[in-house]
């Protein structure tokens, strides 16, 4: 409120002083954009000011779980609710909170299109999975155990069975009906599966570019919570710390089942 009567009483001043009509216009201009500044800052005070401290300490998952409460305050503000979203969704994967992340990685489709969301996009904060191909990977069928026969008659098509004479006699295998391929896997050896590497994604989180992305988004809101005064202290400079994820994520890959 302080802010926005000085803005007023100097905007009101210029006004006075000059008389006009267009004086006027410019001096509620003045007073608007100041107001929307200051409404901006008020109403996300909680989450700017949550997001200053995680910029101090980026993986500290009791901050994080407080801006996740705080997201239902910011209900019909989308870009404000996608913002934080994708900032405590970043931050459980960086502090290697891969179950938290999945949890809230589908609530933040409906907001395609914001600019936040593009460091949900693929190749954003990931690198291709190398052991699968399209988040799919094969597996040796378990019926025929990899070798593509029908496991009932070998692969031969037919089996021996007693006859009235107490005589074998061969008959179409009644499992694969004399193709002798197993049906499982169509006589290829092999099913696909969702990658146990990747979740299915088709990438991996890459360690360099979650933290840059991450740490990025945590810079800029501790900028506004220095100039809302809303830290008691002033913001160190950005840490640099290795993401504290699996060994594998650390070295440019993805944690198992992350999203």
């Amino acid at each position: 409120m302080q802010m926005r009567w000085t803005v007023a009483a100097v905007a009101a001043l210029c006004a006075g002083a000059c008389g006009t009509t267009a004086a006027g216009a410019a001096a509620t201009n003045i007073v608007g954009a100041a107001s929307a500044v200051t409404n901006a800052v008020s109403t996300n005070t909680v989450q700017i000011a949550l997001c200053g401290r995680l910029f101090r300490q980026p993986v500290d998952r009791s901050l994080l779980a407080s801006l996740h409460d705080s997201l239902r305050t910011l209900a019909g503000d989308d870009a404000a609710c996608c913002r934080y979203g994708v900032v405590y969704y970043l931050g459980c994967l960086y502090a290697g909170d891969v179950p938290a992340a999945r949890r809230i990685r589908p609530a933040l489709q409906r907001f395609e299109g914001l600019p936040e969301m593009e460091l949900l996009k693929p190749g954003a904060i990931g690198s291709p999975c190398k052991v699968c191909k399209e988040g799919k990977e094969e597996v040796d069928c378990a019926t025929c155990h990899g070798t593509g026969r029908c496991p009932r008659c070998r692969g031969r098509g037919t089996m021996s069975v007693p006859g009235f004479d107490n005589k074998r006699q061969d008959r179409p295998c009644p499992t694969c009906q004399g193709l002798r391929d197993c049906r499982d896997c169509s006589a290829k050896g092999k099913i696909p599966r969702t990658c146990s590497a990747c979740g299915g994604s088709g990438e991996r989180i890459d360690g360099p570019k979650l933290k840059m992305a991450y740490l990025r988004l945590l810079g800029e809101e501790a900028a506004r919570a220095q100039d809302a005064n809303l830290l008691p202290a002033e913001i160190p400079p950005r840490p640099h710390l290795s993401p504290p994820l699996s060994s594998n994520s650390a070295s440019g890959s993805r944690p198992a089942g992350a999203p």
